[in-house]
């Protein structure tokens, strides 16, 4: 009979199954659309970040292929598998290495509560390790407490030992990543910090807010008491009628977690419609990149993708006319169209030199756009960015210029993506 393949079939029944919706992206129906993030469910007793793809895929083996179907191997693979999904920045929780039922036990490397779908996306070398430490770390705790490991889970200050012995200043090993920041290295003067006071949920973190730089940590008076979790006798500690050991979200009232793609919603940073004041100040100059014959909006200028020209004092290094787009999904005309690159282009416009505040939009009014690069006098305001349809980046930089032409870049070299340049506005700096 045909042989199934299944990942990891030797794993733990523990206190909380890890599945595969609690941090697989939800920017696009693959990873082809994912950008930075955290994870969906950040579990409150997470121990060490990882990310991966959840790499589930066929096995390769197809036996004795006269047999066809009826041989011992079938060589099959579910339709959209693969490695066609990926994470985002996770935690591997303490809940996961505690059995569901039995005392003084614990789980470790590949023997763990996860679906073998997880399982897939955490076996890299450096997790499974990451998995032993973090393992071991929690049997310290509880041998030194004398408490059972699946106490830890709902005493704070068990908790944060446990995570103590994983990342300290005192340690002397090299400190583990317990929240995945993606700019902090442990040589920095910041790591533990910021790791410690993201994962005990002192530090508000928004989902894309992936890096640590330039926020500043919190200061607490000596007194300062950790807010405790709850315990319940019933299984469902936060009371939202989910049991215990299927809530992700332990201690916060959540409704199931189910997968499914996220939209963005349109707001003022994001809706693509210049400011009000920057539309109506007098010292500032703007430009749309509709094309000939759609209507010029008032106080717009249009660039239609023509070459620098010095009568007109402003246009393209290359003529890109022909990569104007009007997608007719929203009523104003200057954010309705766009024009494209698959490349670098670049656009000048005369000016005197001096100080100026640069505002650049891009994006599609109809589609989603990943990968979008602008450059303004070297500065970059856009930097591969991802924009949903509908959806647009809005960034202003502020740049000198010193050669008489403020020079925008968009796109890249050898880019596979497009980059699609709405409206840009400008105004000179005192």
């Amino acid at each position: 009979p045909p042989k199934p393949y299944i990942r990891e079939s030797l794993r733990l029944k523990a206190m909380y199954m890890m599945r595969e919706q609690d941090a697989r992206n939800r920017d696009g129906e693959t990873k082809e659309r994912a950008r930075e993030r955290f994870a969906h469910v950040m579990y409150p007793d997470g121990l060490f970040a990882w990310q991966f793809h959840y790499d589930f895929h066929n096995t390769g083996r197809a036996y004795l292929m006269d047999e066809g179907e009826e041989g011992p191997w079938i060589d099959y693979e579910k339709p959209n598998r693969h490695t066609r999904f990926v994470s985002d920045r996770a935690l591997f929780p303490l809940r996961s290495l505690v059995p569901e039922s039995m005392d003084g036990l614990l789980g470790a490397q590949g023997n763990v509560g996860f679906s073998s779908i997880v399982s897939a996306a955490i076996r890299l070398h450096d997790q499974r390790v990451h998995i032993g430490q973090a393992a071991g770390a929690t049997a310290a705790v509880s041998l030194r407490e004398r408490v059972d490991p699946r106490a830890i889970v709902h005493d704070r200050g068990l908790l944060e030992a446990v995570r103590d012995g994983l990342c300290s200043e005192k340690m002397e090993g090299v400190p583990l990543a317990i929240w995945p920041y993606r700019d902090l290295k442990p040589g920095d003067p910041d790591f533990v910090a910021a790791n410690r006071l993201a994962a005990a949920g002192v530090l508000k973190v928004e989902a894309e807010a992936v890096d640590f730089a330039g926020r500043a940590a919190p200061g607490f008076p000596p007194d300062w008491d950790m807010p405790r979790f709850p315990v319940s006798e019933n299984g469902d500690a936060d009371g939202d009628t989910i049991p215990d050991r299927d809530d992700a979200l332990l201690f916060t009232p959540n409704e199931p977690i189910v997968w499914s793609v996220e939209k963005v919603e349109a707001t003022a940073e994001n809706d693509g419609l210049i400011d009000p004041g920057l539309l109506k100040n007098p010292a500032a100059r703007r430009f749309d990149f509709a094309g000939k014959g759609i209507p010029v909006t008032e106080g717009f200028e249009r660039d239609a993708g023509a070459p620098y020209s010095g009568e007109r004092g402003h246009g393209w290094a290359r003529d890109l006319s022909a990569n104007q787009r009007r997608r007719q999904a929203v009523a104003e005309p200057y954010r309705d169209a766009f024009l494209f690159t698959r490349g670098e282009d670049t656009w000048e416009c005369a000016v005197a030199d001096g100080r100026y505040r640069v505002t650049v939009c891009v994006g599609d009014a109809g589609h989603e756009q990943p990968g979008q690069n602008v450059r303004v006098e070297g500065a970059r305001p856009v930097d591969d960015e991802y924009t949903a349809a509908g959806i647009f980046r809005e960034a202003a930089v502020e740049v000198a210029v010193a050669d008489g032409r403020l020079t925008v870049t968009m796109g890249r070299p050898g880019a596979r993506t497009n980059t699609c340049l709405v409206w840009l506005a400008f105004e000179r700096l005192p």
